[in-house]
């Protein structure tokens, strides 16, 4: 299973260099066909896997027109099928938890999401409007300053509503926690609903004024929606979130967003209450 996950991980960095994918790939194939040898993975988990990068390539090519919404469409709805894992054919396994980081928070479950890692995937390697990132430095450099607008503004309304408390803390399974929510987590999110999502709403709407506001605002909403199974709180939460990622991805595009999700998700379990605090 750890071998499986850092398979994956390496994947997972290896498909931010374009002359480095073919590797990528061939590790993307090797963690998948180990999966189903272990029954990680089904017969119809790997043919959902292959609708959702034939599915990314044919929207690369029509970004555009009528057959390029209904393809977008097509594929936003198997990727949140995915990435909410209501798609029969996998059994991801358990990689920590559950575990309560403090005595008063909400018990946490971390999974090797084998199906929706192939969404992050499939954007990255294949759906070619994607912006990668502005130029390393800038990227980094947005990511950091939105990570710090998302802590400005979201940490102390969670305060104020009792959502969590100040905890600083080195968790147990830190590390293993961290290179799952930049590598898996952050990334196949943050591909689905700003370099996909947000994007493609901005490029359709941007005739309209104001239509890159409402593409962040849209993509922000179906960000928090996709968190409904831990409460509105979260809901919420992320809500707000996803507009400093959105924000992000604008000025400094994947890079930025990913660095912003994760330089929050950070602050958040080290000096917080992570996730919540058990309601009573």
């Amino acid at each position: 299973m750890f071998v499986e996950a850092s398979l994956l991980y390496l994947a997972s960095g290896l498909s931010w260099f374009p002359l480095a994918w073919p590797l990528a790939a061939g590790l993307l194939a090797a963690v998948y066909a180990w999966g189903l040898a272990l029954g990680f993975v089904r017969p119809a988990g790997i043919a959902a896997i292959a609708a959702v990068f034939l599915l990314a390539l044919l929207c690369g090519q029509t970004p555009d027109g009528v057959r390029g919404v209904a393809l977008h469409g097509a594929f936003f709805a198997l990727a949140l099928m995915l990435t909410l894992h209501w798609v029969p054919g996998f059994r991801n396994p358990l990689l920590l938890g559950p575990v309560a980081f403090t005595p008063d928070a909400r018990p946490f479950t971390m999974r090797l999401n084998l199906d929706k890692a192939a969404v992050g995937f499939a954007l990255l390697l294949l759906y070619g409007p994607l912006c990668r990132e502005a130029g390393l430095a800038r990227s980094l450099l947005v990511g950091i300053a939105c990570a710090a607008l998302a802590a400005a503004v979201l940490l102390p309304l969670a305060l104020a509503l009792h959502a969590i408390r100040w905890a600083p803390k080195l968790p147990e399974g830190l590390a293993l926690w961290a290179l799952n929510n930049l590598l898996l987590v952050a990334f196949a999110e943050e591909a689905l609903f700003r370099g996909f999502l947000q994007a493609s709403l901005a490029r359709w709407l941007g005739g309209h004024a104001g239509g890159g506001w409402a593409a962040i605002g849209l993509a922000s909403l179906a960000f928090g929606t996709l968190h409904y199974a831990a409460g509105p709180l979260m809901v919420f939460f992320a809500s707000i979130a996803g507009v400093a990622y959105g924000l992000a991805y604008r000025q400094g595009g994947l890079l930025a967003s990913v660095a912003a999700h994760f330089g929050f998700n950070l602050l958040h379990i080290l000096l917080f209450t992570y996730p919540l605090l058990v309601r009573r």
